[in-house]
């Protein structure tokens, strides 16, 4: 593995190297509590009524089971995307600009999507008040309609953006000092994963599974590398 140089890292951006890795790992923690819950929780609500009675029975469990914190970890790999921009920007103005562009914009979409996410505790609110099955079956309705929602297409299209700016920033890795090849390219085969992925749900349905864990896997390693990487930028002493 090459070791990357530090001797032109520019220390006005120290901290923010700190914050974006930091960042990169604290949404790594969110992610992998999610998944804890989901492995080890109790079953995944089959129906809309069944995410009504969670919700009515612990709002912050059905929030986790909604993923809801995915919009905080969306929130952190900014910080992360625009750290790595500037770490990379030397020399790579113009991919920079638009990998930092990209990852703003699939941020944007995802936490847009996501959002109406909290739409289903009030909902859940009004269907445990209900006193006669024509109120329940309109709030089912509804909550239906936001169980499309949460499936639409711009969430899935924000992921995407973002795995775009990772397969820009991993190929500039490749020719950096900052940041070793091992880095650049579990970031690269992580991004044509999820390319693959999106293709198969469509193409191959039977490997999308398959698809996803291993994109996932890699997905963990390299805000690992990442993080930690940012973290000793922005802890070296300037030249």
């Amino acid at each position: 593995m090459d070791k990357p140089s530090v001797q032109t890292i520019d220390p006005t951006w120290k901290s923010l190297y700190r914050v974006g890795g930091s960042g990169a790992l604290l949404a790594l923690v969110f992610y992998l509590s999610q998944v804890f819950i989901l492995i080890f929780g109790e079953p995944y609500p089959a129906a809309i009524e069944g995410w009504f009675n969670l919700f009515t029975r612990s709002k912050l469990l059905g929030l986790f089971y909604l993923n809801a914190l995915d919009m905080v970890s969306i929130t952190l790999f900014s910080l992360m995307f625009l750290a790595l921009c500037l770490a990379l920007k030397r020399g790579n103005e113009s991919a920079m600009a638009i990998a930092g562009l990209l990852s703003f914009i699939g941020a944007a979409a995802f936490i847009a999507a996501r959002s109406v996410t909290f739409s289903m505790i009030p909902l859940s609110d009004q269907y445990a008040a209900a006193v006669t099955d024509a109120q329940r079956a309109q709030i089912l309705s509804i909550g239906d309609a936001i169980g499309v929602q949460l499936q639409a297409t711009p969430r899935t299209t924000g992921f995407l953006l973002m795995s775009v700016a990772v397969l820009i920033i991993s190929v500039t890795m490749l020719r950096s000092q900052f940041f070793s090849k091992a880095t650049a390219i579990v970031g690269i085969f992580s991004s044509l994963l999820v390319f693959a992925l999106h293709l198969s749900v469509i193409l191959a349905p039977t490997v999308a599974d398959p698809l996803m864990g291993t994109s996932m896997l890699l997905w963990i390693i390299w805000l690992v590398l990442v993080g930690v990487r940012l973290l000793q930028l922005g802890n070296v002493s300037p030249p």
